[in-house]
């Protein structure tokens, strides 16, 4: 009878008990939001969680801070979310539970999408001077911008809404290519936006070229008209004939000169261009005419020769005086290694080099002689310099005919004005390049192709004063470094003789690049 009491008390006790425990059957978790609708910024939001029973929190996506994760009676529910930097919309599911009772809360968030307007003018007219500003609204804090296609901009200021250009009309540029400008924030991925604007050309050109020149026997003018909206300047090649008279901003005048006429057949090209406008140039060409009264005189007949009193060439350089290559490589002062005009490698061309190291040049002229191969009657005589002007250039010189039927024997005396007597050395002219150099100096850089080197020194001979004569003699009175060394007190041009170097002998040296001859026609 104990026995089944103990199991009726036991079978009771473990009833009463289970119906004490499941308070789940009027229990509840109530989150005061049923679902969370975040803005695509920075979000921090609160929440409360009403509960007779204990529960827990779980989250399907974290891409946000939440906190606490249990609670039981009145709880405070904190949510952090950052900007939405993604590109895409997310959500994520708040899921209380409680024994059986479970309760969701979906939480959203819309990405975040830049509204920043660029105020920018699809083109703009590149003059100096002007300047390109760009307006933004509503950017980034820490927004930036590279450019593309973009070299003619450049910065001048950057305030938080707006980014100001100048102009650099210096810059090449292609008037059918828009520079790119790209926004966007080192803090946010999602920040983009684009500029594009074209570049148009400012300049506006004419010129009122002839096409010919009728130099006759005595020479002409070339006048040329000019209307520009700018600055110009102009350079020129294969015009020695054509010696500037007059420039200003809308005219530019030449005289014609006969006597340099080397090459009758060949047109003269002046090129126009702008220091200020990178993409100008204007090219024309105009072709002498004038009566064909003397021609080249076939270099295969010219050598050098050793006479009395000459100096010594160096051995081997004498194939360069006559080959020509000088009317192929001017201007083509240097190679460059790998196409890198930082790394010459030397010059184009050879040169003919001649002197003593020891010559007293002050006491005599130091002389070379050429013989033509036959009697000629030299119209001119055309010498072409190695390089722009050096410590061994000839910068004074004499040139000689010898009058006299025979071969010279080199003894003879040096006729002291020109034509002078009816035998022996007659001097048939004179070049005096003293202070040629600074003035080069200051408008070419080195290396640089210019039309008063290219064309040469050139002596003319009078057809009055012609004769025949098959021996020449060249006689360097004073050169680069005697001028500009040794003379600088009397020059007034001091060329810094420590790096030209005395031990070098270049007081009695000379080089040439080329000499050419021509003849009368027809006499």
């Amino acid at each position: 009878m104990m026995k089944r009491l103990n199991i009726i008390l036991l079978a009771l006790s473990t009833l009463v008990a289970a119906i004490g425990c499941d308070k789940t059957e009027d229990g509840y978790v109530t989150p005061s939001m049923k679902s969370i609708d975040l803005t695509s910024d920075a979000n921090d939001i609160t929440f409360t969680v009403s509960s007779n029973v204990e529960w827990k929190m779980t989250v399907s996506d974290k891409w946000f801070k939440i906190s606490p994760k249990v609670g039981d009676g009145e709880t405070e529910v904190r949510l952090v979310a950052e900007r939405n930097n993604t590109g895409l919309d997310r959500s994520s599911v708040l899921e209380f539970t409680a024994g059986t009772i479970v309760e969701r809360v979906e939480v959203t968030q819309p990405a975040f999408v830049v509204n920043m307007n660029v105020d920018c003018p699809e083109s703009v007219v590149v003059k100096k001077g002007e300047s390109l500003t760009i307006n933004l609204t509503d950017p980034a804090d820490d927004w930036v911008y590279t450019i593309t296609n973009g070299d003619w901009l450049k910065e001048f200021s950057k305030t938080r809404s707006n980014l100001t250009f100048q102009l650099n009309p210096s810059v090449a540029f292609d008037e059918s290519v828009p520079a790119v400008i790209e926004f966007t924030s080192p803090s946010d991925p999602t920040f983009y936006a684009k500029a594009t604007v074209k570049p148009v050309n400012y300049f506006k050109f004419s010129a009122e070229v002839p096409e010919s020149l009728d130099l006759g026997v005595r020479g002409g003018q070339l006048k040329i008209k000019v209307d520009a909206n700018f600055d110009w300047t102009y350079s020129i090649k294969n015009a020695g004939w054509l010696v500037e008279y007059d420039k200003t901003s809308k005219t530019l005048v030449f005289d014609g000169k006969l006597a340099y006429l080397l090459n009758p057949g060949v047109k003269a090209e002046i090129t126009f261009s702008s220091p200020d406008y990178a993409n100008f140039q204007y090219v024309a060409q105009v072709e002498p005419i004038a009566p064909i009264t003397n021609k080249l005189v076939d270099k295969s007949g010219l050598k050098p020769i050793v006479l009395a009193g000459d100096s010594q060439w160096d051995a081997g350089t004498e194939q360069y005086l006559f080959d020509g290559a000088w009317t192929i490589y001017k201007g083509k002062y240097n190679t460059f290694k790998d196409g890198d005009p930082d790394k010459p490698t030397g010059i184009s061309y050879k040169s003919f080099s001649f002197g003593m190291n020891d010559y007293k040049i002050e006491e005599h002229p130091m002389t070379f002689t050429i013989d033509a191969g036959r009697r000629i009657n030299l119209a001119k005589f055309v010498t072409y310099h190695y390089y722009q002007f050096e410590a061994q250039t000839p910068l004074t010189y004499d040139v000689y005919a010898y009058k006299t039927n025979g071969t010279p024997t080199g003894d003879e005396p040096l006729g002291k004005e020109l034509f002078e007597g009816d035998e022996g050395w007659v001097k048939i002219g004179s070049v005096n390049n003293v202070g040629k150099i600074i003035e080069f100096n200051k408008k070419y850089k080195d290396g640089d192709y210019f039309n008063e080197l290219a064309q040469g020194d050139i002596i003319s001979v009078d057809e009055d004063n012609v004769f025949p004569a098959r021996y020449y003699r060249f006689a360097m009175t004073g050169n680069g470094y005697y001028w500009y060394a040794v003379k600088a007190d009397e020059t007034g041009i001091d060329m810094n003789k420590q790096s030209w170097g005395i031990p070098w002998g270049w007081l009695g040296w000379c080089t040439l690049s080329e000499i050419s001859l021509y003849e009368y026609i027809d006499y």
